[in-house]
């Protein structure tokens, strides 16, 4: 069961070397409003659909799951209605398993 997001999104050309990265970290910077969030969501949400691996979502201060990037991850889904399983603490890949875990690091 192959899907890939129809991206209908535009992106800056700055995330152009994310495409061909084969590191262990990702880390962006860029100012609020850079597109930073919703670049790398789109991104992961579809390499999680092809490959099996586990994503830590972190934030230094995290009040609740809903007011962390869950709430992007699953507004994505559910616009693409994207096989994936959301639950109160995680989200999980229909087709490979792979996960997505929400945590405050404070």
């Amino acid at each position: 069961m192959s899907q890939t997001i129809n991206y209908d999104w535009k992106y800056s050309a700055i995330f152009e070397p994310v495409f061909n990265f084969t590191g262990r970290y990702i880390a962006l910077t860029g100012g609020r409003g850079s597109g930073k969030s919703w670049f790398i969501a789109h991104y992961l949400l579809e390499l999680c659909l092809h490959k099996q691996i586990d994503v830590l979502c972190a934030r230094e201060h995290q009040e609740s799951i809903e007011k962390s990037s869950y709430k992007l991850l699953k507004k994505i889904i559910h616009k693409y209605k994207l096989p994936y399983k959301v639950t109160n603490e995680k989200i999980i890949s229909l087709t490979t398993g792979a996960q997505f875990d929400f945590i405050g690091l404070s």
